[in-house]
């Protein structure tokens, strides 16, 4: 009898220690849900070019990088991100802005034949922010400081 009770206790705290687990292990994957969630609502871009402005400049945000800079280019005014470029090549790290911040500098001269030459200053500006995307390892950067050593 006594043996009896023993394993009904037993079994008592083996299923309770399931129960608990199971639980535990519920509630920590609904945790997990959520925070997923929310770091998937952040990537999401916000409608509207002043919401992507201020996602890009306190967030760092990628996507919402990527859509106002293709606003910018579908205005025809690419220089305009400019300011976006250097605060993701600068503040965030973010590779890829080095190459933009180049791009950006050295059209604004070649879309506006009044502005005459690029200027020594904004040329080794722009240059800076080249080799510093081939440090990082961007691609674009690597293929456009190539075209220009091979110059």
């Amino acid at each position: 009898m006594v043996n009896k009770k023993k394993n009904i206790i037993y079994s008592l705290k083996v299923f309770l220690y399931l129960i608990c687990l199971t639980v535990g292990f519920g509630i920590g994957a609904q945790a997990s849900l959520e925070y997923r969630f929310k770091q998937a609502c952040k990537t999401v871009p916000p409608k509207g070019l002043d919401s992507l402005k201020k996602t890009v400049i306190k967030m760092g945000d990628i996507p919402a990088y990527h859509l106002l800079k293709n606003e910018f280019r579908k205005k025809k005014y690419p220089q305009e991100y400019l300011i976006y470029s250097i605060v993701m090549a600068d503040k965030y790290h973010y590779a890829p802005a080095n190459y933009d911040v180049y791009y950006c500098l050295t059209s604004v001269f070649d879309a506006n034949l009044y502005l005459g030459k690029i200027d020594k200053r904004t040329k080794r500006l722009a240059l800076d922010y080249l080799q510093r995307g081939v440090k990082l390892n961007d691609p674009i950067a690597k293929r456009e400081y190539a075209k220009l050593d091979s110059r």
